[in-house]
């Protein structure tokens, strides 16, 4: 099992060596991230009505989007409309949040943001300035069975519970039709669990996510979403 306990900074400085700093090296990304990239998902959802203990399901269609993408050696970032971890606690409504993704080295984030830090990021001139930016780790590469990610404050536990865990491949024949006709030939599910819930990624190279799911375990709370759609 492949352990990263590692902060940002420490993240840069190992990454520094083949990325950020290192001039006219092409980083090959995990997420697409050309503006216009384009991911539809189906979901279904069973949520509880805010103020009450009362349920209801709902199917719909989620979009996600790249608007604007920034690129330099060993770094690219993308601005997107949307993600689906947007439909938790979902309520009538809600509009897709703008989220960065962003790769550098092989190590990948996720976080809030918007045009302002996407601008600065492409601004960014020192690995100082851009560790100020980013938050913990989402995974690193290549993403293996077990690998697990965790805060770098996390106490050690003897489980899996509160870090991003591999917990297993997908073949293709398993992956969702969108998926397999845009090349995906194999997933992985990365898992974030706790004692209230829990959260699961199936992601592909070249595609990204293909698959979310997210429950809560007291109050009802349920998301599954599946790509649909996919363009370049």
């Amino acid at each position: 099992m492949r352990v990263a306990r590692f902060s940002a900074i420490v993240l840069l400085i190992f990454t520094n060596i083949s990325g950020f700093a290192q001039s006219g090296a092409k980083l090959k990304t995990f997420f697409p991230m050309e503006p216009g990239t384009r991911w539809v998902y189906r979901v279904h959802l069973r949520t509880t009505i805010a103020g009450s203990n009362q349920t209801y399901e709902k199917r719909l269609t989620w979009p996600v989007e790249v608007k604007e993408a920034a690129f330099r050696p060993g770094l690219a970032a993308a601005l997107l409309s949307g993600f689906p971890s947007d439909l938790i606690w979902y309520q009538e409504g809600r509009k897709p949040k703008d989220q960065i993704i962003l790769q550098l080295g092989k190590s990948v984030y996720i976080m809030p943001g918007d045009r302002d830090t996407l601008d600065r990021i492409r601004k960014a001139t020192s690995d100082v300035d851009l560790q100020a930016l980013l938050p913990d780790v989402w995974f690193q590469l290549p993403l293996k069975v077990q690998d697990i990610f965790c805060p770098p404050d996390q106490p050690q536990r003897d489980d899996t519970f509160y870090c991003w865990f591999a917990e297993g491949k997908i073949p293709a024949d398993k992956l969702p039709n969108a998926a397999r006709r845009a090349g995906g030939k194999r997933g992985t599910k990365l898992a974030f669990r706790t004692h209230p819930d829990h959260e699961i990624y199936t992601l592909v190279p070249g595609i990204g996510v293909v698959r979310y799911g997210y429950a809560h375990h007291g109050t009802a709370d349920e998301v599954q979403a599946e790509l649909v759609r996919f363009k370049r």
